[in-house]
């Protein structure tokens, strides 16, 4: 039987002996089986202060998953049910909405979101609820078949049912697929366990559970909600409001037919191709809608789509609904207590994210000349590895050499999120990209 020992805080030793340089050691824990992870959340040890034996007590520190309105999240697994493309196709041919091409594409995907849930929920209802239904049903008839022959309409039954439970399996395994964020493992191999526990273990370790606040500990939900906010409006606010201004002399810039490819309206090819490149199976956005929703959807959306990245080109900005964004955090070490030990990411809707990866295909082409050679990070054809070996053999050098020196590392905490946006709007300017691409 495979068991798991939890993680043990404030503390390493539960048995301790001696009152000077006493011995210790670990002796007392929790041990738990997989399944039992699966139901349970926030699992972890809690070592209390011992008082008369030589033992500390262990507190089991555990609870099931916290209530909460779950968002929509398209699930891939539907486009490969019967008939659901041309529905979606039907549905959105029914949406009548006036205004701009951007307010109508944020309309229908609203509107075709609420008509996906109930249309889920109809037809699928529970999907567990449904499999064991089937499965009673199932094993009534191998009894019956023990006891006599089945009739052809028995016989007729059974194998539709079999046939409805190979498809909800599959259906199954790719839902818990999506889910689990394991995308080089393929569907197809019964992997619905294994995909499974790795939800559930993604789900566990991206809870945050207890913060440390200038020392105080926070618990309470609400409470951590209230300092992430207050800490991340700190962070991306700036308390200077006056900057000096500068010119970049001498640095590099892009040619006037370079400003105006990069600022050439957008191709239907163009952003069909950049779709395309998206992996289907990421993360949903907080539209709840997957990428390879706009793939397989593109017939249906596509005038739409078109519409609003042309208004976008042509106005430079775009419906708000688009503009929102979740920002997920992730440990930067084990056992994060405070804000500062999480990275933050944002995750943006599906219409913004195919915007952004126009502007940055386009921007590739150019970045390769206005970034100098010695920056070696996220530029296509260097990488970061290059510094670290090219610093480890000028150290290497000047020990062999015995030339004196000094060795400074530069790190600075959160560094992109405290870029001055006139700052960059400057810098751009200066290297010779045109108003709209500013804009």
């Amino acid at each position: 039987m495979e068991l798991h020992d939890p993680h043990m805080i404030e503390g390493k030793y539960t048995w301790c002996r001696g009152p000077n340089r006493p011995s210790a050691t670990r002796l007392d824990r929790f041990l738990f089986s997989m399944e039992w992870e699966e139901t349970f959340n926030n699992i972890r040890q809690k070592k209390v202060p011992k008082v008369m034996s030589d033992h500390s007590p262990v507190l089991l520190e555990s609870g099931n998953w916290g209530q909460k309105r779950s968002s929509f999240k398209f699930e891939n697994w539907w486009l490969k049910v019967e008939g659901f493309i041309e529905m979606v196709q039907n549905w959105w041919d029914e949406f009548l909405v006036e205004g701009c091409s951007d307010y109508r594409l944020s309309s229908k995907l609203r509107m075709l979101k609420q008509k996906l849930k109930d249309w889920s929920r109809a037809t699928f209802g529970e999907m567990t609820t449904k499999k064991n239904s089937l499965l009673e049903e199932l094993t009534e008839l191998d009894l019956l078949q023990e006891s006599r022959e089945l009739s052809e309409e028995e016989i007729m039954v059974r194998t539709t049912i079999v046939v409805e439970l190979e498809e909800l399996a599959k259906n199954e395994e790719s839902k818990w697929r999506q889910k689990s964020r394991v995308l080089w493992l393929k569907q197809g191999d019964n992997n619905t366990k294994f995909f499974q526990r790795m939800a559930n273990a993604h789900r566990q370790y991206n809870t945050i559970d207890r913060l440390m606040v200038r020392g105080v500990e926070i618990v309470e939900p609400g409470d951590i909600k209230v300092a992430m906010i207050k800490f991340y409006k700190k962070l991306y606010s700036e308390s200077e409001k006056w900057r000096p201004t500068f010119d970049m002399l001498g640095c590099p810039t892009i040619l006037p037919e370079e400003q105006e490819w990069l600022q050439r309206p957008f191709s239907e090819a163009e952003v069909l191709n950049i779709i395309k490149q998206c992996d289907g199976d990421k993360a949903p956005c907080p539209d709840g809608f997957t990428m390879s929703f706009f793939k397989v959807c593109w017939e249906t959306i596509k005038d739409d789509l078109m519409g609003t990245i042309q208004n976008f080109h042509h106005k430079e900005m775009f419906e708000k609904s688009f503009n929102v964004t979740f920002i997920s955090l992730i440990l930067k070490k084990a056992d994060a207590e405070e804000l500062k030990d999480f990275r933050s990411i944002s995750l943006i809707g599906g219409v913004y994210k195919i915007i952004s990866k126009l502007i940055t295909e386009r921007l590739k082409s150019v970045m390769g000349k206005l970034v100098d050679e010695h920056q070696m990070a996220f530029l296509k054809g260097r990488q970061i590895m290059d510094a670290s070996l090219l610093a480890n053999e000028l150290v290497d050098s000047r020990v062999k050499q015995k030339i004196p020196g000094i060795l400074c590392k530069l790190d600075i905490e959160k560094a992109y999120n405290h870029v001055n946006w006139n700052f960059l709007l400057k810098v751009r300017e200066d290297m010779g990209f045109g108003r709209k691409w500013i804009n």
